[in-house]
């Protein structure tokens, strides 16, 4: 017996299409590509091996050595007065 279109019949097995180039292949000459596609044997490619991620590792970026801030008196947190401290109108880096 045979197809419709002259291809030996295969009992449980059916004819597709080749999602690649559209050729009618029977499903067990076909072969999955590695995006999803049922394609025939031409139309078969290997992934390239750049497409795949690298894995990479966790990097510390953090500070290996904390200190915690000295607390400002009354004396250090008031702002400076330019005027009083240096008397009037002179300029403090002498311009």
């Amino acid at each position: 017996m045979a197809t419709s279109d002259g291809r030996p019949l295969k009992l449980g097995d059916h004819l597709i299409h080749c999602d690649s180039c559209d050729m009618k292949i029977y499903y067990s000459q076909a072969l999955k590509r590695w995006d999803g596609f049922l394609v025939c044997k031409a139309d078969w490619e290997e992934r390239n091996p750049q497409d795949k991620p690298i894995p990479t590792s966790i990097e510390s970026v953090g500070v290996p050595e904390t200190r915690k801030q000295p607390k400002i008196t009354n004396n250090e947190s008031s702002p400076v007065d330019w005027e009083t401290e240096i008397g009037g109108d002179d300029f403090p880096f002498g311009l």
